[in-house]
């Protein structure tokens, strides 16, 4: 959509989106400049001055000397902060003049953009984007070692997003599975009393291996026979 001079709308690019939002982080955390600055030395392997820093959040309001972040600052932005990626590319809020943003795309088009709901469609994806990405991350994560599972879900228990859903699907399963698999151990357990410390550690042990390998069909009918 167009941006008349007159306009209720402020045309912004991604790189002004993130020095926004480098500030907004920023008061969040209530550190001055150079605090924020001393917090990112270890992720950016290098000390931003105060000028560098208030030129890297002030290239919002400045388009002639707007700064190109890169994968490695947000990254780093994100380590710093405890912030996800995500937060540095939310749409920013109306500037003073109460213009609203619009998210520019096109370099050669400074008076057009996109509606700041473009761009927030663009960092949690469509539906048809987010099964898309939930596919590519089960992929990567059935190629994590057995033994680094238990990392992962540490990891991602506090994620309330693909990622954790995602990590969760692969490391635990079918959750009726689970379900009938912690019957069998709550019954192990009910007849612990009855068996002596060396009879209970190798029964608990026959049991995860049991459910951590992936069974075939004739496997895993043979296995409930048992």
């Amino acid at each position: 959509m167009d941006a008349p001079e007159d306009t209720q709308y402020a045309v912004l690019t991604g790189n002004q989106v993130v020095a926004h939002n480098l500030r907004m982080a920023r008061l969040l955390r209530g550190w001055t400049q150079e605090e924020a600055a001393e917090k990112l030395e270890p992720y950016l392997g290098v000390r931003w001055s105060k000028a560098s820093y208030s030129a890297a959040e002030r290239s919002q309001e400045k388009e002639s000397r707007i700064r190109n972040f890169s994968a490695d600052e947000l990254l780093a932005f994100s380590l710093a902060f405890k912030l996800p990626v995500t937060w540095f590319l939310l749409p920013p809020e109306p500037d003073a003049r109460g213009r609203v943003p619009l998210i520019q795309t096109d370099p050669s088009r400074r008076d057009r953009g996109h509606h700041i709901g473009v761009l927030v469609e663009m960092v949690f994806g469509t539906p048809g984007g987010q099964a898309e990405q939930e596919q590519r991350l089960n992929a990567v994560l059935a190629q994590v070692p057995l033994e680094e599972q238990g990392r992962y879900m540490r990891l991602v228990s506090r994620v309330a997003g693909l990622a954790g859903v995602s990590a969760i699907k692969r490391t635990v399963g079918d959750l009726g599975t689970w379900i009938s698999n912690l019957r069998d151990l709550a019954g192990l357990l009910e007849e612990a009393e009855t068996k002596t410390v060396e009879d209970m550690s190798q029964a608990l042990e026959e049991f995860v291996h049991l459910h951590q390998t992936e069974d075939t069909p004739e496997e895993a009918s043979d296995a409930g026979s048992r």
